[in-house]
């Protein structure tokens, strides 16, 4: 068990995908350690890793492989650090310029995403830290951002409901965006009691999506979807896009789960498989300590 000592609160924390690695931060320091785990004991052991970064952090995430790690300090400085099988830490550090909301990496390891406080997303690659590519800040928040496991794309949410699929190589676009909103896919999603406010969108594989909602979630194919007696797949020829939003964005294409009222988290175990946690948040309140208060303004 690690424990935080002092009144600063916990800031941010991450466990790695493997669960080998895990860091923290408070308003005062950051600490890292390596996890060691006994499977005959059923326990671990934890190491300190003391050339790590001390300085505290507002966000950190690992790397999907656990090579890296990368945390953000002073809401504008970006770091990189590199763990090889000694331990040993090495680092790349950059002052961006602008102000970071959140830090997410991608599934092969090869690329970050940065996201700043007007929403303009910078891809970033792994290996040489420079931006590849660039979306342009957005009307709305960004809520959630994911890459895909193999191809160069990445789905968007924004707090306004609106998702859109990027080529960050390409830099451009790719028509199912377009077709998404021409479908009102909002309007299932409603048809369906299932709220549209703060919607996630994350990749089971490149060509399936999870979107979903506090109250119910649905997986959405992103392929096409032979119309009745059609025996054969289409040429591969580029479709319309007229199309493209008729045989993409059928009813067909969404599997809906609508019986949850309160998702607390979903996570991915394999392209076939979910985990799905749910519990009420009255009854996460109820649990919590008591809420720290203090006067403002002199009242």
């Amino acid at each position: 068990e690690v424990q935080t000592k002092g009144s600063d609160g916990l800031v941010t924390s991450a466990v790695s995908s493997a669960a080998d690695y895990l860091g923290w931060s408070n308003k005062k320091v950051s600490k890292f350690y390596l996890v060691i785990w006994d499977e005959e004991q059923g326990r671990c052991k934890i190491k300190h890793l003391k050339h790590a970064p001390s300085h505290p952090s507002q966000i950190i995430e690992f790397s999907q492989n656990s090579n890296r790690f990368i945390s953000v300090t002073n809401s504008t400085e970006l770091h990189v650090f590199g763990l090889n099988p000694k331990n040993t830490v090495y680092s790349h550090h950059e002052e961006v310029g602008y102000s970071i909301s959140k830090i997410k990496p991608s599934k092969c390891g090869r690329y970050f995403a940065s996201v700043s406080s007007d929403s303009t997303i910078n891809i970033y690659s792994m290996s040489t830290f420079k931006v590849i590519s660039q979306l342009a800040s957005h009307t709305s928040k960004v809520v959630s951002i994911d890459f895909a496991p193999k191809v160069t794309n990445v789905v968007i949410t924004y707090s306004n409901s609106e998702i859109v699929i990027f080529d960050f190589i390409k830099q451009m676009h790719t028509e199912w965006s377009r077709s998404f909103q021409d479908f009102r896919c909002q309007d299932l999603l409603k048809s369906h009691q299932i709220e549209v406010t703060n919607l996630t969108a994350t990749f089971v594989r490149d060509n399936r999506l999870i979107v979903s909602s506090y109250n119910g979630m649905c997986v959405v194919r992103l392929e096409h979807i032979p119309e009745q007696g059609e025996t054969e797949p289409r040429s591969r020829k580029r479709i319309k896009t007229s199309e493209e939003a008729q045989y993409q964005f059928c009813e067909e294409n969404f599997k809906i789960a609508s019986q949850y009222t309160s998702i607390l988290a979903i996570v991915h175990i394999s392209e076939e498989e979910v985990l799905l946690v749910e519990r009420p948040w009255e009854e996460i309140r109820k649990e919590l300590p008591p809420s720290l208060t203090r006067e403002k303004y002199g009242t």
